[in-house]
């Protein structure tokens, strides 16, 4: 088991227990015990004593002291226990047990208290500290390296499944060249393609491309330049060999194409003239036109219209720029770039058929930039389907597991907490702890489910406390326990605080005017202020009446006791304010009318006992102010 170890008997150590712990520590300390920055400063101390230490006496600042006080008082530490030691249940002395160590019948590590002088104590390792001690820092911080931990293993699970998919992101097979100027490595592997073209689009507008050439790696993906066309086309397609009519009679007048005959239609809303006719889709049965780099691929029909490069464009123009002249039928142009064609104010040239000069013509046309990458595959899909499969389920597992950890971690952390239960709405007058104790050692043990055959109470309630409407005196009570802290602090180790005790102190120090408590001493004043306080305590309790009751806490002997106690009454929180008393066994009803909230009450070192009365009002407003001071 862990020995205490013995105290040093150097001379000159001072006997106030602030002073005492950090000299004592100083001689008990290894330098591999130590951390580093305590190493290199003891070591500059050491080579430098006059930089470090400008100051010398009995009471001067000693950097020695001050670092041995920070690594014992403020970094956490454990128990080091003796090598024929198996665990810590075995730490039986006094001084141990009143301390409040806690303690677990399977821990590695017992965690030891700021300042412990009775065992010898290490830091916490950075890196060897088993995960299942982590709860020693508090039940959070365990569960957050816990939960960062099964993080990690599902994102490395994750990327070991997506391995497939950024091989073939990496290869020849996506990319035809390989990526070569990505310039950044961690870019290999990613679905970015540099196998581009860039391929006529008479239909784009250049402000949609503009609104998302943004983000990490914006690129140009539109561009207006000037291509040739062959001349006998111009702005215009002869697609005269490639219509199949459904009718065409080129007997009939106008005026006939326009009632009811099966004929050749046209568009009249343009007010065409018999030379110029926009003809309806409804007249021909397919048109498709050879593809080639100019124009892209065309299809004309009467089932899906215009389709240019795959984009129906129909509804885009408003109509299907085919043109055929009435008086020959059999010459028709389509009009391939409807959008950016020069036009008179009718709105389309004098005569379709007519180019401009020479052999070629030249035509501004939109380009949009094209990704040839192949990165819809089966395989990709299938595998991405899976991964997010697999993060699915296990992120569900992690979310269990954590429970389960919370648990673990909040049993090996055996806190009042643990045996523990709070009533939050207690009633009122409800004021006497042995009517509560009664309740719930009485009432429950007779529960008809689980009965009790022992013929001792198996709720049985160590401790009882009512909480009442009394924050005025809880004020008093902080302020004498601050000051008898700091009386502690300033008298030798093991002084009694009683009051009779304090007064011989202060006698005892304005007689010696040198020692170890000089006349500069402090406790004289804080003795009296401590005496004053103490009178107004008494007077308030003269003249407080009597208050109601807030909040219960109980704590029983085993844990057992407080889960059953609330598995059994655990109802709604609605349900319990509005005393809800249907479908509740009376055994479970305080008083028999009562509906109890009864929940775990969190950590003591978390409660803020000096606002257990803040009403549920006030401590929404002071989170949304919070809240708002934090936004702001």
């Amino acid at each position: 088991m862990a020995t205490p170890t013995e105290q040093p008997t150097e001379e000159g150590i001072e006997a106030t227990p602030r002073a005492f712990l950090a000299q004592s520590l100083v001689f008990r300390d290894s330098p591999e015990d130590m951390t580093y920055g305590r190493r290199v400063a003891l070591w500059l101390n050491e080579r430098f004593p006059g930089f470090y230490g400008p100051e010398s006496g009995p009471n001067a600042p000693s950097l020695a002291k001050a670092w041995a006080f920070f690594e014992h008082v403020t970094l956490e530490r454990y128990i080091v226990q003796d090598d024929n030691d198996d665990n810590d249940n075995d730490i039986t002395d006094e001084a141990a047990r009143s301390s409040g160590k806690r303690q677990s019948t399977d821990r590695k590590m017992s965690i030891a208290e700021p300042g412990e002088h009775h065992y010898r104590t290490k830091l916490y390792p950075l890196l060897t500290t088993p995960l299942s001690q982590l709860g020693d820092f508090g039940l959070g911080f365990g569960l957050y390296f816990s939960t960062l931990r099964d993080f990690a293993i599902l994102a490395l699970l994750g990327g070991l499944l997506s391995l497939p998919n950024l091989l073939y992101f990496a290869s020849t097979d996506y990319d035809s060249t390989t990526n070569e100027n990505l310039g950044s490595g961690l870019l290999r592997g990613s679905a970015i393609c540099l196998d581009r073209k860039w391929v006529p689009c008479p239909t784009c507008q250049k402000d949609e491309f503009e609104k998302q050439n943004k983000g990490a790696y914006p690129i140009k993906r539109f561009s207006l330049a000037w291509v040739t066309v062959p001349s006998d086309a111009g702005y215009y397609l002869n697609v005269t060999d490639y219509l199949d009519w459904k009718l065409l009679d080129t007997n009939h007048s106008i005026e006939d194409i326009n009632s009811e005959s099966e004929w050749l239609t046209w568009d009249l809303v343009f007010n065409r003239t018999e030379e110029q006719n926009v003809v309806r889709l409804d007249n021909l049965r397919n048109a498709t036109i050879p593809t080639t780099d100019a124009y892209g691929s065309i299809i004309l029909n009467e089932q899906d219209g215009f389709i240019l490069n795959g984009t129906n464009v129909t509804e885009q123009l408003g109509y299907t720029p085919l043109w055929c002249g009435y008086s020959t039928p059999s010459d028709c142009y389509l009009d391939l770039y409807p959008s950016i064609t020069e036009k008179h104010e009718d709105g389309f040239v004098d005569d379709p058929s007519q180019t401009r000069v020479g052999d070629s013509d030249f035509v501004e046309v939109g380009f949009a930039l094209k990704n040839l990458c192949d990165g819809a595959t089966a395989q990709q899909g299938w595998i991405n389907w899976g991964t997010l499969l697999i993060m699915i389920l296990g992120t569900t597992h992690i979310y269990f597991r954590t429970e389960r950890m919370e648990v673990r971690f909040d049993e090996d952390e055996q806190t009042a907490q643990d045996y523990s239960i709070i009533v939050k709405n207690p009633p009122p007058d409800a004021w006497d702890p042995e009517e509560w104790k009664a309740f719930f050692e009485q009432a429950l043990d007779n529960d008809p489910d689980h009965p009790n055959n022992s013929g001792s109470p198996r709720n049985k309630v160590t401790v009882c406390t009512v909480d009442v409407d009394n924050e005025a005196i809880i004020g008093y009570l902080v302020r004498r326990r601050d000051l008898r802290r700091q009386i502690e602090m300033a008298l030798p180790p093991d002084t009694p605080l009683d009051i009779e005790t304090l007064k011989k102190e202060v006698e005892r120090i304005q007689e010696e005017k040198t020692g170890m408590c000089s006349s500069k001493s402090p406790v004289p004043l804080m003795v009296k202020k401590l005496e004053e306080l103490e009178t107004e305590i008494r007077t308030f309790f003269k003249t407080v009446q009597e208050p109601d009751t807030t909040q219960v806490y109980l704590t029983f002997e085993t844990e057992s006791a407080q889960r059953r106690v609330l598995k059994q009454m655990s109802i709604g929180t609605l349900d319990a304010r509005r005393n809800k008393t249907e479908g509740i066994d009376p055994l479970y009803l305080f008083r028999g009318k009562h509906a109890l909230e009864v929940r775990e009450p969190d950590e003591p070192s978390t409660i803020r006992w000096q606002e257990l009365n803040a009403t549920e009002s006030t401590v929404l407003i002071r989170k949304i102010a919070t809240s708002l001071a934090t936004v702001g």
